[in-house]
């Protein structure tokens, strides 16, 4: 029903239509910080290597926290401009929430989400460098070390949330399987950057609109 995966961003950039959303824009800057490690990666934090990993599993679960904080900055940012109602009747946002990927990850901010930590866990795979300011740039390939990866997530357990249940939520079953293939392959923070990446152009693609 959906393809599977089979690159991800290892550069994003916000596009320059959220760039006019100030608290819009702030959620994806952070969400792309905690998943980026980038304390660790610039030495900041000093600490052994069980509480960095137990970090690490924290930082990824607040950028899908701060990824599905987009919704509520992009109404507030959207009303200033007069588009909020536009944006709730729109195609573009349909296609936000019947993504199976943010769908999926939209519920998880309310989930009891785990984390596997795969030691030696080496895999080649073709990340998109470039998105947004060099989207021509070709795909390169890289090697894949350490990560953490979601662990399977179960539809029964996750049915039991109150936005399935109330059918706010549209989440399925074949979301889900769907999900667990590709977190089976990609690294948490690599499929967390393509659910931004996804979200931005939709929300980039309705602005081009309303501001033209």
């Amino acid at each position: 029903m959906w393809p599977d995966i089979e690159k991800v961003p290892l550069v994003e950039e916000i596009p320059a239509e959220i760039k006019k959303l100030s608290r819009t824009a702030e959620r994806f800057t952070a969400s792309r910080f905690f998943s980026s490690y980038s304390p660790f990666e610039w030495n900041i934090v000093q600490v052994d290597s069980s509480e960095k990993l137990q970090v690490k599993s924290w930082l990824n679960w607040a950028s899908i926290v701060t990824l599905s904080a987009v919704g509520d900055s992009l109404h507030r940012d959207l009303e200033e401009f007069g588009l909020a109602d536009k944006w709730r009747a729109s195609e573009e946002r349909r296609n936000v929430y019947a993504h199976p990927l943010l769908a999926v990850l939209f519920e998880l901010r309310n989930y009891e989400v785990h984390f596997e930590f795969r030691e030696g866990e080496v895999r080649n795979f073709r990340p998109l460098v470039g998105y947004g300011a060099k989207p021509n740039v070709e795909p390169q390939e890289k090697d894949l070390g350490d990560e953490f990866f979601f662990s399977p997530i179960d539809f029964t357990s996750l049915s039991r949330l109150r936005n399935i249940q109330s059918g706010r939520s549209s989440v399925t079953v074949e979301m889900v399987d769907w999900f667990n293939r590709q977190a089976s392959t990609w690294p948490a923070a690599y499929l967390i950057g393509v659910a931004r990446q996804v979200y931005a152009e939709h929300v980039a693609r309705f602005l081009r609109e309303g501001f033209g």
